[in-house]
């Protein structure tokens, strides 16, 4: 465990990085542009590469990685006022945040040693506990309301959706073949995947039963790299041009044309889906 430095709050200025939030029932996007000229992701790794990037907590605000020519940052957006607050990490640090468990405490994966260790951070005394892991064995993705961590990865050269439980530091895998994972309210791990026959498919991994639930998606659908649950267990997939969602109850995909999002995380929200990208200063 070892403190971060707590840098400053401050309003935005000028930059190509922005943060954004889309409420679907109104279709309304609000842009929040980074401080300070400040890149998402870290400076080793770009932000489509990392798995994640964006997690809110109880009230709205948003936190993500973030860094300059000088310096690694964790940032916080507060959209009530419009104010980025930053915690510095070490220079060698690569970070991207995965999720917050119910203690409020953030979870992110940490690429300076190479070896995609799960860190937790907690805001209000700034300190980060460390946890080492094989990458190729899990890659932690998300955390469902029991404060499991959930990943992909592989065992005996086989794809897996994995299981790890921080407390007993024990990993559970299953031989399913998946990525953009999210969970609903019952603890379900929905993943995207695609067939031989280059279908697309939704899919649904019951961890109480270890049964795997699978739907097409439409041909004229391509899905994108993120995916998130909502608290009425609808799924909302990036894909072609915009935003789709999918309601497992009644296997429903509806797709939404032209909303500028960059791709790069999805996250929803009471306020609404938040999503994080870049395009010459504006998310698209």
């Amino acid at each position: 465990m070892y403190p971060l430095t707590h840098q400053a709050t401050h309003g935005g200025f000028a930059s190509s990085y922005q943060v954004a939030r889309w409420v679907p029932s109104t279709q309304v996007e609000t842009m929040w542009t980074l401080p300070h000229g400040d890149n998402l992701g870290c400076g080793q790794l770009p932000p489509s590469s990392l798995s994640s990037f964006i997690v809110t907590d109880s009230m709205g605000n948003s936190y993500f990685p973030a860094y300059n020519s000088s310096q690694t940052k964790l940032e916080r957006l507060n959209p009530s006022t419009n104010l980025f607050t930053e915690w510095d990490i070490p220079a060698l640090a690569c970070a991207s945040f995965d999720f917050n468990d119910s203690s409020n405490n953030f979870y992110l994966t940490e690429y300076s040693l190479g070896n995609g260790s799960i860190e937790s951070f907690n805001p209000s005394t700034n300190t980060l506990t460390e946890w080492s892991m094989n990458s190729t064995i899990c890659h932690p993705s998300i955390m469902d309301s029991t404060d499991t961590i959930y990943g992909s990865g592989y065992y005996n050269g086989a794809s897996t959706i994995c299981k790890f439980i921080p407390s007993t530091n024990t990993i559970t895998s299953w031989p399913v073949s998946g990525g953009n994972l999210a969970s609903d309210s019952s603890g379900n791990i929905f993943f995207s995947t695609s067939g031989p026959d280059q279908t697309y498919q939704i899919g649904d991994l019951s961890t109480s039963t270890n049964t795997v639930t699978e739907w097409t998606i439409p041909s004229n659908i391509s899905p994108g790299s993120q995916m998130t649950v909502d608290s009425s267990d609808n799924v909302f997939f990036t894909c072609s041009n915009g935003f789709c969602r999918f309601v497992p109850s009644t296997g429903i995909f509806t797709q939404w044309i032209g909303v500028s999002i960059g791709g790069y995380d999805l996250k929803a929200t009471p306020q609404g889906i938040t999503f994080s990208g870049y395009s010459s200063g504006k998310i698209s």
